[in-house]
């Protein structure tokens, strides 16, 4: 019996992974990278991100992550930097992106970061997707144990098209005033008005065109 219900919960997760594949192709049938020069059109894009990822969730039995206009913010923040070429691809500043959001939301207790970008393709979020679930330590970021998450998307006139998802751990969404920090760190990366120490033990992984960081943090 053990058996046989062990065996129906993998055919279950089977299948809706692969109906999670389904919508993912489906969601971008019609997608124009070019609608992600309109500051109106990007949300669209980040809003499928969260969409996807959350039925890929479902798919392995988890909790919806709920969205977070903190770290959604700060997402979309570090995309239009590493769009734009002031911060390199890759996970630059995340200490003060951590620290941000430890401020914001002190009962944070965990943050992962994944990041991808991806460049002439027709479906750029399916790509960047894709990616993160077909690489384990993505993969692990998604179905973490995390149950809130902000993404933000930025292209350049290159048709580079840039990923960041935040994924937090927190015990409530209420939130403390944070514009002043997060005008600091769109400024000069100023950690000045921040009086938390970022965690140590960061776990990252990189490649040509994605990257991923998870840590937890020990109270």
């Amino acid at each position: 019996m053990k058996t046989f219900k062990s065996l129906l919960r993998t055919i279950l997760v089977v299948f809706n992974v692969l109906q999670a594949n389904a919508l993912l192709a489906a969601s971008e049938e019609h997608s124009d990278v070019s609608q992600l020069a309109s500051a109106i059109a990007r949300p669209v894009f980040e809003q499928r991100v969260f969409t996807v990822v959350n039925v890929y969730r479902a798919a392995n039995l988890l909790p919806a992550l709920t969205w977070s206009p903190v770290a959604a913010q700060l997402a979309r923040n570090h995309s239009i930097n590493m769009a734009n070429g002031v911060v390199p691809f890759g996970h630059q500043d995340v200490e003060e992106r951590f620290l941000i959001l430890r401020s914001a939301i002190p009962s944070l207790t965990r943050f992962g970061e994944n990041v991808a970008y991806n460049q002439g393709s027709p479906t750029p979020v399916a790509t960047a997707i894709n990616s993160w679930v077909t690489s384990p330590p993505h993969y692990a970021n998604i179905l973490g144990d995390y149950n809130m998450t902000g993404v933000g998307v930025a292209s350049n006139a290159q048709g580079e098209v840039f990923f960041t998802q935040i994924f937090i751990k927190a015990g409530s969404q209420s939130i403390l005033p944070f514009k002043e920090n997060l005008q600091a760190l769109s400024k000069d990366g100023s950690k000045e008005a921040v009086s938390n120490s970022p965690p140590s033990g960061w776990e990252v992984e990189e490649n040509d065109n994605l990257d991923m960081l998870d840590t937890c943090v020990d109270d």
